[in-house]
């Protein structure tokens, strides 16, 4: 969802090369949207727990003022039909 990131596969291994260096890693998977992402928590925290992340947490998704519609159009456009 989010544009121009690093994809998974790259942020595993920069997990897995920091840890591998004795550097004390955690993850924060963000934003969660309940309904829509929120099923994918177990193995995102699988995944970096197997690169070698010690910690993780996430932040649900906030849609404060003006952001809400916006959002609400991109979810209508990428997710035809899906129950808001």
């Amino acid at each position: 969802m989010e544009p121009r990131t690093s994809p998974p596969a790259a942020r595993l291994e920069a997990i897995k090369r920091l840890s591998e260096a004795g550097i004390p890693v955690g993850v924060l998977a963000r934003a969660i949207i309940p309904g829509l992402t929120d099923h994918e928590i177990p193995s995102l925290v699988e995944a970096a727990a197997n690169a070698g992340a010690r910690s993780a947490g996430h932040v649900m998704l906030r849609l404060p003022y003006a952001v809400a519609p916006l959002f609400e159009q991109w979810l209508a456009d990428h997710f035809p039909g899906q129950k808001r």
